[in-house]
């Protein structure tokens, strides 16, 4: 048997043994892939009409502290935020408000958690952010962002 032949042997072999255990043991990153982090998640909302109504899921691995929250808005931009709230689902389903605020007036450079009343330390688990807002103008087709940081502001 010529070189060839054995080189094509073994690479068919690498081959076969690289998709079992690719197959049998998949790589946990890879389930992670695409999901927004806590300071991405907020990063885009469509406020259309002066409205918005949003709610985003993610896992988290470990704790994660959310002690600023700043809004990005177009500057003469104003609106209401009819509702913040961050809940953690327990593995046995039960649900559990980490951080709520209602009636929020809000423009550009607001940070609500200032504005709610303190930091918000999430629990490891299934996250459920939900929002709400209304009264947004002068223009009511913009999109407001929302920069989560673990820091407080400086």
């Amino acid at each position: 048997m010529n070189l060839l032949n054995k080189s094509l042997i073994w690479a068919n072999v690498f081959a076969i043994a690289i998709s079992f255990v690719t197959f049998f043991f998949p790589a946990t990153a890879m389930a992670d892939v695409g999901v927004p982090s806590a300071k991405d998640i907020f990063k885009s909302i469509a406020i259309q009409n002066g409205t918005f109504k949003l709610q985003r899921e993610r896992v988290l691995d470990m704790a994660e502290p959310v002690r600023s929250a700043i809004v990005a808005l177009p500057d003469g931009e104003t609106g209401m935020i009819e509702l913040i709230q961050i809940v953690n689902v327990s593995p046995n389903g039960q649900q559990e408000i980490e951080f709520g605020c209602s009636n929020l007036k809000v423009k550009n450079k607001t940070d609500l958690i200032q504005s709610c009343g303190g930091p918000a330390i999430l629990k490891p688990g299934l996250t459920i952010y939900r929002a709400s807002g209304k009264d947004f103008g002068p223009a009511l087709d913009v999109t407001l962002g929302v920069d989560l940081k673990p820091d407080f502001p400086s």
